[in-house]
């Protein structure tokens, strides 16, 4: 014979229990309230419990359908008529609780192992191996086109005359002997012309004066040679001034008209420079470098130069650094030098704009990276080594470095394994997924 008596229990002790518990059973479950004790312990709610029952106290038991069980506990007392069916009943709702909480404890088990699954990030890199090549650290600026000025020559005048007509204009290449100007005789109006004239007039009258006083025996042969040279010297004078006569001024050499230092109607006179050329290969780069740039630089190194405004087809042309100013130009703020392309391509012209890139080191077998592996973290400079499909940060020393390419001094080793793309939210020891990653030409 089982007795049995109920009373409600309030929500935070059904739900101290239920925690303590840690599983919700079905309604209507019996858990004796000595093995709850046993089990885990007379903290206060299950005491009381187990004092209520041990009491002839009516069973706690919840009917507030939110905590979604409903605890029965049942005190069983020995009597002669109920005992067997009471302990059978405890027994199977023993063996019940056992069966709940060990399908809870490997519920709990999967669900830890498949959270720390989850917990383990996968992040997908590029990777390259770290190989030996060439690296040059170079330094780009932009430039003009323009002549040496050293090697700058004039072409004179040869006579007077006015000039009839400008054949070249600046920047044209002309062969030799070609024709730079067409020069004509003065006009009669000239003063230099009636000038030559009186000379000639007055040197005739002389000569003339001279023989009447030597056929008087008053002068001498002397006098009259005398004579005779000034006429022919007031004769040149007045040819040189070109009447009656047009002629070209031609080019001595081969070159690129530098400047033309007169218009057509001048009045030239003998001497006076006509135009200015120099040679073909006279043309040079003027270009401009930062002054914490410029002190890394020196006369002799090797430079690219290439147009920026083209085909795209164009050759670069090899040249050299040929001279440095160490003096900052005032307008700029630059400190200028001079490129001198040899030989000179024949895209290049006077007055037009070129991109400049000087190799200021160069190595050509050393341990290098892609510019791409190479970050910062954590205050260090280094790269995300893969191995094993785990990434490992290791700091590295670096050295010489351009747009592509990055000089790695130590930490490295040729074959390694570097992340290149997707590294920059990686930590030390995560997992990755590799794929092969573009290696810079």
């Amino acid at each position: 014979m089982t007795i049995r008596r109920t009373v409600l229990m309030d929500r935070g002790q059904a739900e101290r229990l239920r925690r303590l518990v840690r599983i919700n059973l079905p309604s209507g479950t019996p858990i004796h309230p000595a093995w709850l004790c046993r089990s885990f312990g007379c903290v206060p709610p299950v005491r009381a419990l187990v004092a209520s029952c041990q009491t002839g106290a009516s069973t706690p038991q919840i009917g507030n359908p939110i905590l979604n069980s409903l605890l029965t506990i049942s005190h069983c007392q020995s009597l002669p008529v109920g005992g067997l069916s009471c302990r059978l009943r405890w027994a199977s709702g023993l063996g019940l609780l056992v069966l709940v909480l060990l399908f809870a404890g490997c519920r709990d088990s999967r669900s830890r192992a498949e959270t720390e699954d989850r917990a383990v990030t996968v992040a997908t890199v590029g990777t390259v191996r770290v190989g030996r090549g060439p690296v040059k650290e170079t330094l780009d600026t932009l430039g003009v086109v323009t002549l040496d000025p050293l090697k700058i020559h004039s072409v004179p005048f040869v006579r007077s005359g006015q000039v009839l007509r400008v054949l070249v204009v600046r920047g044209q290449i002309v062969a030799k002997h070609a024709s730079l100007l067409l020069l004509g005789s003065l006009p009669h109006a000239s003063p230099f012309v009636r000038q030559a004239r009186l000379n000639l007039k007055f040197a005739l009258r002389d000569l003339s004066r001279a023989k009447r006083m030597q056929s008087n025996h008053l002068a001498t042969n002397r006098d009259v040679q005398q004579a005779e040279r000034a006429v022919a010297s007031a004769r040149a004078t007045l040819k040189g001034q070109g009447v009656n006569d047009a002629s070209t001024i031609d080019s001595p050499f081969a070159g690129i008209v530098f400047k033309v230092l007169v218009t057509a109607g001048s009045i030239v006179q003998p001497g006076q420079k006509a135009v200015l050329l120099a040679p073909t290969s006279g043309l040079i780069v003027r270009v401009g470098f930062e002054l914490e740039d410029a002190v890394r630089l020196k006369a002799g190194l090797e430079t690219v130069v290439r147009p920026v405004f083209g085909r795209g087809d164009e050759t670069p042309a090899k040249a050299k650094l040929d001279r440095l100013h160490m003096a900052v130009d005032p307008q700029t703020q630059l400190v200028q030098a001079m490129v001198h392309p040899a030989p000179v391509p024949g895209w290049m012209v006077p007055g037009m704009s070129v991109q400049v890139t000087v190799t200021v080191r160069s190595e050509q077998n050393t341990l290098r990276v892609p510019l791409a592996a190479v970050i910062r973290h954590d205050g260090q400079t280094g790269v995300f080594v893969v191995h094993k499909g785990v990434a490992h940060w290791t700091p590295v020393v670096v050295g010489l470095e351009n747009d592509r390419w990055l000089e790695v001094t130590k930490g490295l080793g040729a074959g390694t394994v570097v992340a290149t793309v997707g590294h920059s939210a990686l930590r030390d020891g995560m997992r990755v997924s590799t794929r092969s990653g573009a290696t810079p030409k």
